[in-house]
């Protein structure tokens, strides 16, 4: 008799396992159910989101390329290399302001460097800065105050 008991256990073992997985199975069932409506009320509001533009999205890159170099400060001032003030701000705005400011030459062709400075760090961190902002005045008569 002491063969069987181990058999039995078993077998009790494995009821009580498959019955716990039917009361999971309901349960999961029933949270399905309950995040259905959630899900889906998701979905509309994402959809929605990516539907709706910003009005200033939606004009004409030509127009927004005009605004941005109006951003610039009037000459005989320059615009600074670096911080709100910058044109490089507008490069962390969103994505297509990215790609209109880094297609507006003008934005990049006036510049002031700070040479006066004993900060070797600030003197390299410059020259990385001109040459990018170089590269990105293509063809543009360039202004540089030093």
């Amino acid at each position: 008799m002491s063969d069987s008991a181990p058999v039995f256990t078993t077998f009790v073992a494995r009821s009580a396992a498959r019955d716990r997985i039917a009361e999971l199975d309901l349960e999961i069932e029933d949270l399905q159910h309950s995040l259905e409506p959630r899900l889906h009320e998701r979905s509309q509001l994402c959809q929605s989101l990516a539907s709706h533009r910003y009005p200033v999205l939606t004009l004409p890159a030509e127009v927004t390329s005009e605004i941005f170099t109006q951003f610039l400060p009037p000459f005989p001032q320059r615009p600074s290399l670096v911080g709100p003030l910058s044109p490089s701000f507008l490069l962390r705005i969103c994505r297509q302001w990215r790609d209109i400011a880094l297609g507006t030459p003008a934005l990049w062709s006036t510049m002031e460097l700070d040479i006066d400075s004993e900060d070797k760090k600030l003197h390299a961190r410059q020259l990385g800065l001109l040459d990018s902002w170089l590269q990105r005045s293509g063809h543009c008569p360039l202004s540089i105050a030093l």
